[in-house]
C-alpha cells in the first residue's frame, strides 16, 4: 500500500520504502554444570538429556525425583581450576546478602576445591572447602552481573575494571519508582556484587543497549509502527534501540481528537547523522519534505532537502500544529523519518507511521468516523439502553465499585476497575456485565485497538453488529497490523452471511499471528461448514500436528508428539482430529473451538451451562422460574406426566431482551432433555427448530434446585480467549 503512494526511478522513494554470556555454551550428556535456582543459589548436577534449548539434570546428591529440564540459559559449565588459580567464591549468605569473594584455590579432591581468601595475607584461618558450585571466574572488564546495596535492590551492572582486592569498578544503571532509567560509575564489593546466570546477562547487556547512544546505520532498517501522540524517544525509559522507539508524533488525533501535531524525534547517536522527514498522502504520488528552514517544500521542487545535518540528537521538533483534521482530503496521511551518516542514502534507519482521515472504513466501507465524540455518541446510548432495562441495585454497585477503585499505586484509575470486572464477567461466562463494563471501558479509551476490540465483541454479542463493524473500522485505523482486529472483523462478516469475506479476514488474522494456530482451528470449521475446500484446506495446512511443541517433559521436541484436541461442544477429549471431526459438529449455539489443541482450550469457557430455580408444588404440575448463568430468565408450566416423561410449556426472556416461547420434554429420571422452539425474537434462532441437551441437577428441597447442561455458551469467544487467557 505504501508503494503506491511513491514515484518510481527516484532514489528517495526507495530509501523511504526500502551479550557475551559468560561461561554459557551447548551442552552434551554427561557435562558438569551449575543450575541457578530461583534462590539465587547454583546447584552442582549432571547433563542428562539435551533439547534445541533446555538441559535434563539430576542434581549431585539427589535422587531422581528431583530430576528436571531446564532452560540452558539457566545453567553454566562447572568451573575446573588448577592450584594457585584466582576465582570468585561464594563465602557466606549473610542478612546483607551472598559475598562472593576473591580466592586461590591451594587444595583440590574429588569433591571440591579448597580456597584461601586472599584479603586475609597470611592468615589461614578462614581457609575452607568449597563445592564446584560455589566458585566462579573473576569478573572480568565487560562481563554483565548484578550490584546493589542490599539483595533486595539490584541494579543491572557491566564490569569497567578489577581496581583492588575484592573491588571492582563497575557501570550499573536502573529504573527508579517513576519508571525513569539512571546510570553511574561505581565501586563495588561484595556483598553488593554477585554473578548473573547467562540468560540474566542476556538481559543486562540488552537493558544497556537499549539505554545506550545508537551507532550510525548499516544498511537499510526500516520500522513501521501505528500512530501514537508524541514521539516516545526519551519518554519510554529512555530508550534508543531504533527497533523499540516510535520516533513520530501526529498529536490528539491517534486518540480520537479533532487535531493533528507532526513533531519528530531521534535517539542520541555516537556520531552527527543527517536527519530527512518527510510526508505523502496514499491518493498521490508528491512527496513534501520538511527543510531545515522548519518549512515544508515539494520534492520536484526543491529535491532532497534534510531537515538537520550533523546532528548527535535533537529536542523534539515540531513539523505541524493545530490540524483540524475534519477539514483535511478523505486520505491516508504517511509520514517517513530517516536517518543517515553524511549523504550516504543507502544505509539508513527509517521510521515510518500513517494516519487516515474521513476514508471509508476498511470493512464496513461507510464513512468512519473516529474520533472521541463520534465513538461517544455511538456507544453511549447503548450503555443507556442497557441500563434502563437492567437491575439499577446491580448498576449502582458496579458504578460505585468503579468510582471507589484505586490501583496498587492508591490512585484512582476507573480503566483497571472496568478490566477487572471485564475479567469477573468472562471467567464466570456472565455476557452481560461483560458488554456493558467493554462499553464502559471504550469510552475511556477510544483511541485504544484493544478496548475497541473489546467492544466491538460485546456489541457483536448484542446484535449490533452495524455499530460493531463501526468500531473494528476505527480499531483497524489506528493499528491496520492489530491481527486480533482482522479476526473480529471474520466474525462480523461471518454475522452477515459473507462467507468469503470472513473467510479473508480469518486468513489475514492467522497470517499476521501465525503464532496462534488456533485462530486456523475456528477458521477451518468454518470453511467446512460452508463447503470451501480451497480454505478448508489453507487453514489445514496452519495447523500444526504438536501446537504446543513442548512435550510432556517441558522440553522441545525429544518426546513423541501427541496430538491432544477437545470439542467444547460435547466437552470430550480427543486424540484423534479425525474422530473430534466427526462426532463434534458446528451449530449455531456452538461454533467457535470445535476441535482445538487442548492446551488452548479457553479457561472460564466450555460446554456447560448453570442454573438455578424454583418448582411450586415440589411434584405434580408445577410452576417453574429459572435464571442461568447468562441472564436468561425462564417461566414454564407443567410437570410428570403418569411417572413415564415430564413435559413444560414455557417462555424465557434473555439479556438481549429476545423472547421465546417453546415445548420442553424429557424422561422421567433421564439426563435427555428435548426443547422445541415454537415461536421466537431471537434472529440466531429458528421458529420449530429443536434442540438436545444432557441435564444433571439436584433438588435442594421446597421446590429449590441447581442444575448443570450441555447448552453451550453462545459467546464469540474464539477472539477473547486471546484478550483474557494467560499464555
Amino acid at each position: 500500500m505504501i508503494s503506491r503512494t511513491l514515484t518510481a526511478g527516484i532514489f528517495i522513494l526507495l530509501v523511504f520504502l526500502t551479550f557475551n554470556c559468560a561461561r554459557a555454551g551447548s551442552f552434551a550428556a554427561g557435562d558438569r554444570v551449575c543450575v541457578h535456582w530461583d534462590d539465587n543459589f547454583w546447584y552442582h548436577a549432571e547433563v542428562m538429556d539435551v533439547s534445541s534449548d533446555r538441559i535434563r539434570v539430576h542434581y549431585t546428591g539427589y535422587d531422581n525425583s528431583y530430576d528436571e529440564w531446564v532452560k540452558q540459559g539457566a545453567a553454566v559449565p562447572a568451573l575446573v581450576p588448577q592450584i594457585n588459580d584466582i576465582v570468585w567464591a561464594l563465602w557466606r549468605t549473610t542478612y546483607s546478602g551472598k559475598m562472593y569473594h576473591e580466592t586461590r584455590i591451594i587444595d583440590i579432591n574429588s569433591t571440591g576445591y579448597k580456597v584461601h581468601y586472599i584479603s586475609d595475607g597470611s592468615d589461614t584461618t578462614w581457609d575452607e572447602w568449597k563445592t564446584p558450585c560455589e566458585i566462579f571466574p573473576l569478573p572480568q572488564p565487560g562481563d554483565y552481573l548484578w550490584v546493589g546495596a542490599s539483595v533486595n535492590s539490584w541494579a543491572y551492572g557491566r564490569v569497567i575494571e578489577h581496581t583492588d582486592t575484592d573491588t571492582w569498578k563497575v557501570h550499573y544503571g536502573g529504573y527508579d519508582k517513576w519508571g525513569s532509567w539512571h546510570a553511574y560509575d561505581g565501586d563495588f564489593s561484595p556483598p553488593d556484587i554477585i554473578p548473573a546466570a547467562p540468560d540474566e546477562q542476556k538481559t543486562i547487556k540488552e537493558e544497556f543497549s537499549d539505554h545506550s547512544p545508537v551507532s550510525p546505520p548499516t544498511g537499510s532498517n526500516v520500522y513501521s509502527f501505528y500512530p501514537v501522540e508524541s514521539p516516545d524517544v526519551l519518554d519510554n525509559f529512555h530508550i534508543h534501540t531504533p527497533s523499540k522507539i516510535k520516533p513520530i508524533g501526529l498529536g490528539k488525533a491517534v486518540k480520537g481528537g479533532d487535531t493533528m501535531d507532526v513533531s519528530f524525534d531521534i535517539p542520541h547517536f555516537t556520531e552527527p547523522v543527517n536527519v530527512y522527514f518527510a510526508m505523502t498522502m496514499g491518493s498521490s504520488n508528491e512527496i513534501f519534505l520538511f527543510g531545515k528552514d522548519h518549512a515544508w517544500h515539494h520534492y520536484g521542487t526543491e529535491g532532497l532537502v534534510p531537515a538537520f545535518e550533523g546532528k548527535k540528537y535533537l529536542a523534539e521538533t515540531k513539523a505541524a500544529e493545530n490540524i483540524n483534521i475534519t477539514q483535511l482530503a478523505g486520505d491516508t496521511y504517511y509520514f517517513y523519518l530517516l536517518v543517515c551518516k553524511g549523504a550516504d542514502l543507502a544505509n539508513n534507519y527509517t521510521w515510518i507511521t500513517s494516519f487516515s482521515v474521513n476514508q471509508n472504513g476498511h470493512y464496513t466501507r461507510k464513512k468512519a468516523n473516529c474520533t472521541t465524540q463520534a465513538i461517544s455518541a455511538l456507544i453511549m446510548p447503548i450503555i443507556q439502553e442497557m441500563e434502563s432495562k437492567g437491575d439499577n441495585a446491580w448498576y449502582d454497585q458496579l458504578k460505585t465499585y468503579v468510582a471507589d477503585y484505586e490501583n496498587a499505586d492508591e490512585e484512582a484509575d476507573p480503566g483497571e476497575a472496568l478490566n477487572k470486572i471485564i475479567l469477573a464477567a468472562y471467567g464466570s461466562n456472565n455476557v452481560y456485565p461483560f458488554c456493558w463494563a467493554a462499553l464502559k471501558k471504550v469510552a475511556l479509551t477510544p483511541w485504544d485497538p484493544w478496548s475497541l476490540n473489546t467492544a466491538a465483541v460485546a456489541l457483536l454479542e448484542l446484535d449490533r453488529d452495524e455499530e460493531a463493524g463501526s468500531l473494528l473500522d476505527c480499531a483497524w485505523q489506528f493499528d491496520p497490523d492489530f491481527s486480533i482486529t482482522d479476526a473480529n472483523a471474520g466474525v462480523y462478516y461471518a454475522e452477515q452471511g459473507k462467507v468469503i469475506k470472513a473467510l479473508e479476514s480469518f486468513d489475514t488474522a492467522s497470517g499476521k499471528s501465525p503464532q496462534n494456530p488456533h485462530r486456523a482451528w475456528d477458521a477451518y470449521h468454518y470453511a467446512a461448514a460452508h463447503s470451501q475446500a480451497d480454505y478448508q484446506s489453507r487453514f489445514l495446512n496452519k495447523i500444526p500436528e504438536n501446537y504446543s511443541l513442548v512435550n510432556n517433559d517441558g522440553s522441545a521436541g525429544k518426546a513423541k508428539k501427541q496430538l491432544i484436541v477437545c470439542c467444547n461442544c460435547n466437552g470430550s477429549v480427543y486424540y484423534d482430529l479425525g474422530t473430534c471431526l466427526d462426532e463434534c459438529t458446528v451449530t449455531l449455539a456452538c461454533f467457535t473451538h470445535i476441535c482445538t489443541p487442548r492446551l488452548e482450550c479457553c479457561g472460564g469457557s466450555g460446554p456447560f451451562g448453570f442454573s438455578g430455580g424454583f418448582c411450586y408444588p415440589p411434584q405434580g404440575l408445577q410452576v417453574c422460574i429459572d435464571v442461568d448463568n447468562q441472564g436468561k430468565t425462564t417461566l414454564k408450566v407443567g410437570g410428570d406426566l403418569a411417572g413415564l416423561m415430564s413435559g413444560y410449556i414455557g417462555a424465557s426472556s434473555d439479556f438481549k431482551n429476545n423472547h421465546t416461547l417453546f415445548l420442553e420434554g424429557s424422561v422421567a429420571g433421564g439426563a435427555s432433555q428435548h426443547t422445541l422452539t415454537m415461536l421466537t425474537t431471537d434472529p440466531k434462532t429458528k421458529n420449530w427448530s429443536s434442540q438436545h441437551q444432557l441435564t444433571m441437577g439436584k433438588s435442594l428441597g421446597g421446590g429449590l434446585a441447581f442444575g448443570a447442561n450441555t447448552q453451550p455458551s453462545q459467546w464469540t469467544k474464539s477472539v477473547l480467549c486471546e484478550f483474557y487467557t494467560p499464555p
